[in-house]
């Protein structure tokens, strides 16, 4: 669960709000503070694409991101 985004950050600017559960990252499940790491490191390996999908206020959601 996302929380503690405050205005004009990073994480404000891409989409992401208070509240939102963080289901998975490129379709890995995030399922414990430990897969987010791991999902991280992948991450920061050269994606370019990164698809997030959450639930905000009960409704499932997926954001897409272009990394340059």
């Amino acid at each position: 669960k996302v929380f503690a985004i405050k205005s004009g950050t990073l994480f404000e600017k891409i989409g992401l709000k208070n509240g939102d559960i963080i289901q998975s990252i490129n379709g890995m499940p995030i399922d414990s503070p430990d897969k987010a790491l791991e999902i991280y490191s992948k991450l920061i390996e050269g994606t370019s694409n990164v698809k997030v999908d959450l639930t905000r206020h009960g409704q499932k959601q997926s954001l897409d991101y272009s990394i340059k």
